[in-house]
């Protein structure tokens, strides 16, 4: 998840080529730098937020209570796949409109590693010593330690020790093609780049049904999963959800939205409508098969919302835009969101597992919950500002600046 800071190419390189017919008569204005997308960050903080609520009705903290735990589970099905869905599409988003035709290969992906490898070898090191030290073979831990789990189809491997980082896994993917793929759609026409967006929806629209001939059998079990994904297939979900190939498809689809985010702020006028989308969809994912609810159901509102957002912030700048998405406490959470992300599920983990007492009643269960949520805040903030943001700047202090 990068961090939401974006920069315009210069002029020459937003205008359109000779004769190209493009959705707008003129670009947005370019001469001043963008430092930093402040609604995004934002929505970073929210997106993680769901991901945490869907991570903890899987830990079934209201399972005393069959009829509160049953109607969690419908309401939070979408939430988790939701959150991972937008930073996928973003993470395409922010890096396209950030390249800089002066990067290199090595020092774009180096510079990833930095951002985020660092904060994942310390969680993984604390989730092994708290809990998955004695239950994970060494081949699994090998393979979460160097984020490749999400290339193999069983679950315990791909939700080995810290369960959450197979999305990392996917991003390390992502960061090794961006480079040539930034080069093919950068240079697309606007027509192109449309033309490109749709199909990209439809290939995701069809991942759920080539899904379908892949095999039934292994399922989730519920003691292990946890009750919502129980009886589900494991490899067709794999294969719609976890699979880094499947994923690039969102990532791609944010490369393309950020290519054409270059050129016009047209998109801006359309946010109302992907925000009045976005919840429709989700409802319409409460009750949808896994495999459609993972991705395909909601990927059209979050990819507008990304653009739109964006889009709006540009242009308007921030005194149009609602004054709670620009507050700084929501603001300071999209910042530590990447930390929060890999801290919140070994906070559940180790709270279950030494407080699950605590969930004998609704009134426990909701003081578990708050307790899980200010404990990861706690821990994110610890682990941003100790171990991300230092060790990022001690690894590339000797880039230079323009690689920085």
């Amino acid at each position: 998840m990068p961090s939401v800071r974006v920069g315009f190419k210069n002029d020459a390189e937003t205008q359109p080529h000779e004769g190209e017919k493009t959705l707008t008569a003129q670009p947005p204005q370019t001469s001043r730098r963008v430092d930093r997308i402040h609604s995004l960050t934002a929505m970073r903080g929210l997106a993680a937020l769901s991901v945490f609520g869907f991570h903890v009705s899987t830990t079934g903290v209201f399972a005393n209570n069959d009829d509160v735990s049953d109607t969690i589970d419908v309401l939070m099905k979408p939430a988790g796949t939701v959150g991972v869905s937008f930073f996928f599409i973003l993470s395409g988003f922010v890096l396209a409109w950030s390249s800089r035709a002066e990067d290199k290969y090595n020092t774009f992906v180096y510079r990833r590693i930095a951002r985020v490898y660092p904060s994942h070898l310390v969680t993984f090191l604390i989730a092994m010593t708290i809990f998955a030290f004695e239950t994970t073979q060494v081949f699994t831990a090998v393979l979460n330690l160097l984020l490749a789990q999400a290339w193999v189809p069983d679950p315990n491997i791909f939700l080995g020790v810290n369960g959450v980082t197979w999305s990392l896994s996917c991003e390390l993917f992502f960061y090794l093609m961006f480079p040539f793929l930034i080069k093919i759609l950068d240079s697309l026409t606007m027509r192109a780049l449309m033309v490109t967006i749709v199909s990209i929806l439809v290939l995701i629209f069809l991942l759920p049904v080539v899904a379908m001939i892949l095999p039934e059998q292994p399922t989730f079990i519920a003691e292990v999963h946890g009750e919502p994904l129980a009886g589900q297939s494991i490899v067709q979900m794999w294969f719609v959800y976890i699979f880094p190939i499947s994923r690039i498809c969102e990532f791609i689809l944010g490369i393309s939205l950020g290519c054409v985010a270059k050129s016009t702020c047209k998109f801006a006028q359309w946010l109302p409508l992907f925000v009045t989308l976005l919840p429709i969809s989700y409802v319409i994912g409460m009750f949808a098969p896994w495999t459609f609810t993972a991705v395909s159901v909601t990927v059209i509102p979050l990819a507008g919302i990304v653009v739109s957002l964006a889009s709006k912030e540009i242009q308007e700048t921030l005194q149009r835009l609602p004054r709670w998405i620009q507050s700084r406490p929501l603001r300071y959470f999209g910042d530590i969101s990447y930390a929060f992300y890999l801290m919140h599920g070994i906070v559940i983990s180790w709270m279950h597992s030494n407080l699950g007492k605590l969930n004998t009643s609704i009134t426990g269960s909701v003081i578990f919950l708050l307790g899980a949520l200010c404990l990861s805040f706690i821990s994110a903030a610890a682990l941003h500002h100790g171990i991300e943001r230092p060790a990022f700047h001690l690894l590339t202090r000797k880039l230079p600046c323009k690689y920085k």
